[in-house]
Order: structure tokens, then sequence, then C-alpha cells
């Protein structure tokens, strides 16, 4: 994974989810290709833009943003930079340019900016996640016996005895990873305003970032949304309702 923290960013050591995106607002202007593959929420179709290209936003209105999330990407294996612009009123400022060593999820955590356009930029890339936003920091940390995205990895199989006892070689025939991540001391007044819009996001299936400890853990992050065979965010008070805890389930993106 590849997280990127600038000086001045805030919050950086607390849990985080990027659910809300907006390269889904405004006016969306690719240099090339077609930039809406990138917006999707999927990881199957991608932006792919000719040479040098760029992938635009202008919201029309001056919108904060703290973080930018990427996935679904081949930027180094055809050896890219990203870079992220934001508009100043008269001309394009650069935020960050990110020479990726891998083609891993990258999420680049900011302190706030403001701005009424903002665009990325790629060469001969294919991206199939862009994300920009506001994170919603959670005020607790996660559980203490928490299993970490990069540690919960899934591979199904196939092949590998035959019947005579030899081994035949095994396949891999699906990856991806899976984790419950528990919530146990939650302000209730923040879980039920805070966290109400992030609640029914993940009830419905929608995907996300999430990041449990930017910093000091920093591959601990990924593309995430509810499983199929997962419930919906089921907050339980407790502590005479000074409280609130859940467990999240989470699916995650495995690309590499």
């Amino acid at each position: 994974m590849t997280m990127i923290i600038q000086d001045g960013a805030y919050d950086i050591n607390k849990p985080c989810v990027l659910y809300e995106n907006v390269f889904l607002t405004g006016t969306l202007t690719a240099s090339s290709g077609t930039g809406e593959d990138a917006i999707s929420g999927t990881t199957w179709d991608f932006w792919t833009g000719a040479g040098a290209s760029t992938l635009e936003i202008d919201i029309g209105v001056s919108t904060e943003v703290d973080c930018l999330f990427i996935d679904a990407h081949n930027l180094a294996t055809v050896s890219s930079n990203l870079t992220f612009d934001k508009w100043d009123g008269a001309a394009w400022v650069n935020v960050e340019t990110i020479t990726p060593t891998s083609d891993v999820a990258i999420m680049l955590v900011m302190p706030n900016l403001s701005a009424t356009k903002y665009r990325i930029g790629a060469t001969g890339a294919s991206i199939g996640v862009v994300m920009l936003g506001k994170r919603l920091v959670f005020p607790q940390g996660v559980d203490q016996s928490h299993t970490s995205i990069q540690h919960a990895r899934v591979y199904e199989l196939l092949g590998g005895n035959s019947l005579g006892g030899q081994f035949t070689g095994q396949k891999v025939i699906r990856k991806s990873a899976d984790v419950g991540v528990t919530f146990p001391l939650l302000d209730a007044a923040w879980v039920d305003s805070d966290m109400s819009d992030f609640e029914l996001h993940y009830n419905t299936g929608q995907p996300f970032a999430f990041a449990a400890r930017p910093k000091d853990f920093p591959d601990d992050f990924g593309y995430c949304q509810r499983p199929d065979n997962a419930g919906e965010l089921r907050p339980r008070y407790y502590e005479g309702g000074m409280y609130e805890e859940f467990t999240m389930s989470i699916g995650v993106y495995v690309n590499v």
C-alpha cells in the first residue's frame, strides 16, 4: 500500500473512511478516455488516457477535501507518475506528485484544501477507482484485537493433491480480503449524527476507502464494501446510552 501524509494533516492516527466523492459532483472532463469509468464504484472498468491525460472535476463552488484515494490501477507497471492539482482561481497548482512503485492502493491524506476544481493526471495509465473528499474520522480507535487488512487476505485454491497423494500444484482462482472491524467505545451522539450518512452508505452496499490508523499502520487501508453475506451496521447502546459499539464487516479489493 502507498500511504502519503502531508504536513499539517489532522487526525492521522484515528480510523477514517472516505465515502463521499467530489468527482461525482459538478462537471467531469477527461482530456482523453472515458473518465466516468474511474468513478463508477467498480474495479473492472478503467479510465485510460492516451498519453499524458488529466481527469478534472469542476464543482462550481468552493469545496473542501482532505483525502485522495486511488486503486485498481497500473501506474507502476507503465512507469507513470500521478499528479494531483487544485485550481486557485487563475491557474492549476500542484498539491502532490506521486511515483508509485507498485500497483497497490494509494491514499493521500492532506490538510484541508478548498477549491472549485480539482484534477489528477497520469501518462498512459489505466485507473479504475478515483475518490476525493473529506474523511469521516472516528473519534476512537478500533478494538485492540483488530486484524489488519494486509493480514486478512483470502485465497481460494484449485488443485493440490492427486488421488495417489501426489502434490500437483495449486492455482489461486480467487483472492480478496475480509476483516471485521470493531469499534468498542464511540460517543452515542456522534454515531447518531455524524455517522448516520455513512451508516446508510455502508448498509446499501456502496464502496468506500477505510484506513485503521494512517500514520502508525500505513498498510492497513483499502477499497472496501459490505460483503454479500454480512449484515448491516447495528450500533448497540451501553453505559446508559452514553456510548455505542458495533462491528463492521468489510470486503477489501485486492489488486496485486
